[in-house]
């Protein structure tokens, strides 16, 4: 069986639609001879230089396979069968077939009459070809030997490509026995290990697109350079691409790539150069876009985008769309502030990288560095501007005497450094600096700083007043900026020397470069983004350790000059705001803000609070190399009696042990959200909130409202959930209460169904539906929709052979309907391991949301079938054409057109019907009334929403 995983990058039905305008559509002989005969050229396929054979008949076997995956017959045997193309490799054997279809027709119609092709040429050469499907215009590759399906491609692969392909394939290894080169990644920070086995494990599973987000400083360099080194190993791979936005990232790279891969040629694109005898090429964004088209799509096996974000999705997409490879995302900054199209562009969810390893667990973990402190500090012309009427009369007589006009001197703190520069405001923020900075061992000079500035020219100023302030340390500060000559060597001289200790730059430092002994960054300017922000604090994270005293950094300090932290709403003495808090952190360190809450209040439910928390402690993986270490503090917590004299220690608890939960074994997502919202609202009621009340209810509501009422577990709360829906419930709200319905309802949590989202429907496409993938299990168990329909038919049909009332349905010996007690318990039988078949799940499986449990069993053991969303829309569709008068040729071809729309889930307007695909078949307003083009749009819309 192959594993139904196609991600496409374009709208493939789109390219399906006619091609012209009136005319007619291309039959296959001038699809092939107008389009894929000069498309296979390009890539150097021709009869003439004798590497294709058209119309190649195969010899013959006694099988004849047929189109659209139909049955064949071992005895018949058909003499005329003929290949398309036949492309041969240099030993004269055939490498690969080209199935052909005529334009207008999915290339995917004959994917299983090329599969019997390749079959038999296996067996006459003893290798399986690659199969490539197309009509011209789109384009399909499908290696069998990978058990996956057709990958859409953007054109033919040359010959090189398929040898090396060819290659790879023969000496292929398992991946997940290639060891991990522990020199280069791992050894000494797992989470780089399992950063890499996350990305084999999705290759493995047949991915292709992958996103890494790791925090500045945590080795996302060295982590891919350890999976690029698995997967040449493994002859996964052998052309790599690795792109980095700016020249400084592309130099980093190179010198880690040589450093750790020493053995594989490296090579760096620049200009019009391409070295194709390096097998890793290292570019820039700009330098891959103006060479890609002179390589074949099929090139690279691996391309690697380092700091991957919008402006790739925005300028540089095509490369991604070009080259058939696996591709994978680099990038720090946090899963929160990662836009929507990022994720899109590496195949993932969103907030659902591949691999997540935040700034926050670094540092709890002791690979990064935390800052400490964050001094905000302003210049009083920062804060109130510069305005003539404010300054003394001496100033404004100075000014005078300057040649300034008195009534041009009106500028906000906002306009400093844009619309006006100021020597005393760059003298006062670097006074600041030399007297707040971080010291290096001596205590005298500034340990390595950065100043972000706000333009080149505000750097040079600022390098100005360090000339001004520190007249005897010239070489004190330097601006490294993208308008100095040899900024590259300045910047290795920051690096790597006494001096420069302090580097002014503009934008070209805010970004990827790994200097470790940054100790000091100070915001001499405002930045309004977000993933900004965080890339440039990312600047000082690193761990380091002073050559001279061997002592170990432990923090950084930021001086803001322009209320950055106030702006993005970030702490004030620099803690990092959790983005993403484990769940279980949440729980336990809210039952302390409970117990302490029930302790000040003199409540006796305090002991109930302590048996949670020792409950949640139990749960602690002891042996885990971050919990060992608090065993004996977690030893004094499991005896009751101690939590009466941890007043003064619960600091300690809640800094120390209630971190540890993110190791917390066996959590379940429903029931843990749940748990956090009562306990939340247990908080509320002891604090008398009534708005946090309101608020809480309605998400406890709402999820009560969730559980499946076909389950026997929830029909036997049916009566308190009643309860707790009522009015009455809420308005006598009380402790106990909220710990009762706790202890009830989490448990069940784990069942309940998620909230229908009917805009899915807009944006699914019913000829992809089969290869959705679907969560079915409490435990965020998944596999793709076709695989899981097909066992749940199989294990009920199975099941009808046991359970009397299944066995009436399938085989019609009653038309008596089963009773609701009948309904209830094949409910309870269907809900359990390994399957968990709900009602809920089976509408999102068969995309019927109005149909209930019954209709299911009914439709899966052949009692009343569903009708397929195409069948029923081809039905409507038949009727709605039926009531038109004199329905021409042109008018059928217009209103199957519109049949087609509809099933592309795209709503239907008026203008919509004079641009292609319609106005390629004729004038809308010239062939239907306008009375009969509202019909059509009413009718598209109305079977779009059904």
């Amino acid at each position: 069986m192959y594993n139904i995983n196609r991600q496409f990058d374009f709208d493939i039905e789109d390219l399906l639609l006619p091609k012209e305008v009136g005319a007619r559509m291309l039959t296959e002989a001038e699809t092939r001879l107008q389009l894929i005969d000069e498309k296979l050229a390009k890539a150097g396929w021709s009869v003439k230089r004798g590497n294709v054979k058209v119309e190649h008949p195969l010899p013959e076997t006694g099988r004849s396979a047929l189109e659209n995956k139909q049955q064949y017959s071992a005895e018949t045997r058909y003499d005329n069968e003929r290949v398309d193309y036949l492309l041969f490799g240099e030993d004269e054997k055939p490498i690969a077939v080209v199935e052909a279809k005529k334009n207008s027709d999915d290339p995917l119609v004959g994917q299983w009459q090329a599969k019997q092709y390749a079959e038999h040429i296996e067996r006459l050469y003893h290798r399986k070809p690659f199969l490539f499907l197309t009509n011209g215009d789109v384009h399909y590759f499908w290696d069998l030997t990978s058990g996956f399906v057709p990958r859409p491609i953007s054109g033919f692969f040359n010959l090189e490509d398929l040898q090396r392909l060819r290659a790879l394939q023969l000496y292929r290894k398992d991946l997940h026995k290639t060891k991990l080169n522990l020199n280069i990644a791992g050894k000494k920070r797992p989470y780089q290990k399992e950063a890499i086995e996350s990305v084999l494990d999705a290759i493995e599973a047949g991915l292709r697109k992958f996103l890494l987000v790791m925090a500045t400083g945590t080795g996302k360099t060295r982590t891919v350079i350890g999976l690029v080194d698995i997967l040449l190993r493994a002859s996964l791979i052998q052309n790599v691409l690795f792109l980095a936005d700016r020249r400084e990232l592309v130099t980093q790279a190179m010198g880690d790539l040589k450093h750790f891969l020493p053995r594989e040629a490296c090579s760096r694109m620049e200009g019009q150069e391409i070295d194709l005898t390096a097998h890793i090429h290292v570019a820039t964004y700009p330098s891959i876009m103006q060479v890609y088209k002179r390589l074949s799509p099929g090139y690279y096996d691996l391309i690697i985008a380092d700091e991957s974000h919008r402006s790739i999705y925005q300028r540089y997409k095509e490369p991604f769309d070009y080259f058939n490879a696996l591709q994978l995302g680099l990038t720090a900054t946090p899963t929160d502030y990662i836009d929507h199209n990022t994720f899109e562009l590496f195949g993932c969810s969103p907030r659902q990288p591949t691999f997540y390893y935040s700034y926050k667990r670094a540092v709890e973990e002791g690979f990064l560095v935390d800052f400490q402190k964050v001094l905000d500090t302003q210049t009083t012309f920062q804060i109130e501007g510069i305005k003539a009427e404010q300054l003394s009369p001496e100033m404004q007589k100075y000014l005078k005497d300057q040649g300034i006009n008195l009534d041009d001197l009106d500028f906000e703190g906002s306009d400093l450094e844009r619309k006006v520069s100021n020597t005393g405001t760059n003298d006062a923020i670097v006074n600041e600096f030399l007297e707040k900075c971080r010291k290096e061992a001596g205590g005298t000079l500034p340990a390595k700083s950065i100043i972000f500035a706000v333009s080149h020219y505000h750097a040079m100023e600022l390098a100005d007043s360090f000339r001004r302030v520190r007249p005897d340390l010239p070489y004190l500060a330097a601006v490294i900026d993208s308008h100095i000559v040899r900024a590259d060597k300045l910047l290795d001289d920051f690096k790597r020397q006494d001096f420069p200790r302090v580097a002014i730059s503009v934008d070209m430092l805010d970004t990827g470069i790994d200097v470790p002994a940054i100790q000091t960054l100070v915001f001499a300017k405002p930045v309004l983004s977000k993933v900004k922000f965080w890339q440039m604090i990312g600047r000082g994270t690193r761990l380091w350790e002073d050559p001279i005293t061997k002592e170990k950094k432990k923090s950084f300090l930021i001086l803001d000059h322009w209320k950055n932290f106030e702006y993005h709403d970030e702490h004030a003495k620099g803690e990092i705001p959790t983005l993403t808090a484990p769940l279980p952190v949440s729980l336990f360190l809210l039952r302390l803000e409970k117990l302490q809450l029930l302790r000040e209040q003199g409540h006796d439910e305090a002991r109930g609070a302590v048996d949670q928390l020792q409950q949640m402690l139990a749960g602690l993986p002891r042996d885990h190399i971050h919990v060992s270490p608090h065993r004996p503090f977690l030893d004094v917590l499991a005896r009751h009696e101690s939590w009466n004299y941890l007043d003064q220690d619960m600091a300690t608890v809640t800094e120390k042990i209630g971190p540890l939960f993110r190791y917390y074994n066996e959590v379940n997502y429903l029931e843990m959200t749940f748990a956090i919202h009562t306990e939340q609202l247990a908080i509320a009621y002891l604090k008398g909130s009534p708005e946090q009340i309101r608020r809480l209810r309605e998400h406890i509501e709402r999820a009560l409202k969730l559980l499946p009422t076909g389950l026997p577990e929830v029909q036997a709360q049916a009566e308190k959930i009643r309860w707790v829906l009522s009015n009455e419930f809420w308005q006598f709200l009380s402790y106990d209460r909220i710990m009762d319905m706790q202890r009830i309802f989490t448990p069940l949590m784990r069942h309940r169904q998620t909230e229908s989202e009917p805009i899915l429907k807009l944006t699914l496409p019913d000829n992809i539906a089969s290869r959705r993938w679907i969560i079915y299990g409490p435990s965020g168990e998944g596999t793709f929709v076709d695989n899981y329909r097909s066992q749940v038919e199989t294990h009920i049909n199975n099941l009808a052979d046991q359970i009397p009332t299944l066995y009436r349905i399938k085989h019609v010996l009653a038309q008596q309907e089963p009773s609701l007690d009948e309904m209830q318990a094949i409910a309870e039988t269907l809900n359990k391991p390994d399957l968990y078949i709900t009602e809920e799940i089976l509408r999102r499986v068969y995309e019927k949301s109005d149909a209930g449990l019954q209709d299911f069993l009914y439709h899966i053991l052949g009692r009343r079938r569903f009708m397929s969303r195409e069948e029923q829309v081809r039905e409507n569709l038949q009727r709605f054409m039926n009531e038109f008068p004199a329905v021409l040729a042109s008018r059928k071809d217009f209103l199957r057109t519109v049949g087609t729309w509809i099933l592309n889930n795209k709503p239907l307007v008026q203008e919509d019907l004079e641009k292609p695909p319609f106005s390629r078949i004729g004038n809308a307003r010239k062939l239907f009334t306008s009375q009969e083009l509202q019909r059509i749009l009413e009718f598209a819309n109305t079977q779009l929403a059904s």
